[in-house]
């Protein structure tokens, strides 16, 4: 994965991908993550460590440099479909 970086990951280890250097592993800092921008987000789940790793994530306090890391290498992209429909007026 290419967000994966030393700054906010330990990849020493012997999990895929690494895990971050709180200890715990993606799956709990997508969520986090994900709590740093809305109240009350919608976690999808396809198995039970999902479910664990959100119940996690409620206590993981992401550093804005970690945050920054995460976010840098997103990049916007027009609204399609249905969504290109709702501009604001």
């Amino acid at each position: 994965n290419a967000i994966i970086s030393t700054a906010v990951f330990d990849n020493n280890n012997d999990k895929a991908g690494g895990d971050l250097k709180h200890g715990v592993t993606m799956t709990e800092v997508s969520p986090a993550w994900l709590l740093t921008k809305v109240t009350s987000p919608v976690v999808g789940a396809t198995g039970l460590h999902h479910i664990e790793g959100a119940a996690k994530a409620v206590d993981l306090e992401l550093k804005d440099e970690e945050l920054t890391y995460l976010e840098e290498p997103y990049v916007p992209h027009p609204l399609a479909g249905v969504m290109a429909q709702n501009k604001r007026k």
